[in-house]
């Protein structure tokens, strides 16, 4: 499909299981899931696999062809995480019987702060995006610039940029492999649109 095109998917039949990405101690260094191959724990995180049954399709469910092999997904605040998960796993056709191949999908659920108060930022966007698992994560740095934070110079002539922050306040350094994102820091981010780069250390 080209660029910008979009494509409504079916749901799995079968409930997300979250139990990996929720658990503490699933992505411990020393834990016996982190040894297991990658493969295996984006099976275990995406739900499982295959397809079955006749579904509806999900309302508020939406993916969207990128630029750099990526894939954004658009939901609605109604939508239910689970019907995300599942969606793109029959999208991308994410099974543990597959081999991985080096352009295997992996989905990353980001929340967009503009470090707003409260009462300005009423409720913090979520965007979903798919990438190469062997990529580079600045692919997915790139898209969110492009779309949270416009292109418009300010007055010192710098284009506004963000990134993702971690909750210690680290940057996540955007030159990892997709891959190494997810198994360090989950799928869980938060990207910030207004960052002060001069006072900005990034995790090693």
């Amino acid at each position: 499909e080209s660029p910008g095109s979009t494509t409504d998917v079916l749901p799995a039949p079968r409930p997300l299981s979250l139990l990996l990405y929720t658990s503490p101690h699933a992505l411990h260094p020393h834990s016996p899931s982190r040894r297991q191959p990658l493969r295996r724990l984006a099976c275990l995180l995406l739900g499982g696999e295959g397809r079955g049954g006749n579904n509806h399709m999900p309302s508020g469910v939406t993916f969207v062809d990128e630029a750099d092999e990526l894939i954004s997904c658009l939901a609605t605040p109604e939508c239910p995480d689970e019907l995300v998960y599942a969606a793109f796993r029959e999208h991308c056709g994410v099974s543990s019987s597959l081999s991985f191949t080096d352009d295997a999908k992996l989905l990353f659920r980001v929340t967009v702060d503009s470090n707003e108060s409260t009462s300005k930022q009423h409720t913090r966007p979520v965007i979903w995006v798919g990438l190469p698992h062997a990529s580079s994560f600045e692919a997915a740095l790139s898209l969110c610039n492009r779309r949270f934070c416009g292109t418009a110079h300010d007055r010192t002539g710098q284009t506004q940029q963000g990134a993702f922050l971690l909750p210690g306040g680290y940057g996540l350094n955007p030159n990892r492999s997709v891959g190494n994102t997810f198994m360090k820091y989950g799928n869980g981010l938060t990207f910030h649109t207004k960052v002060d780069f001069s006072r900005l250390a990034f995790a090693t």
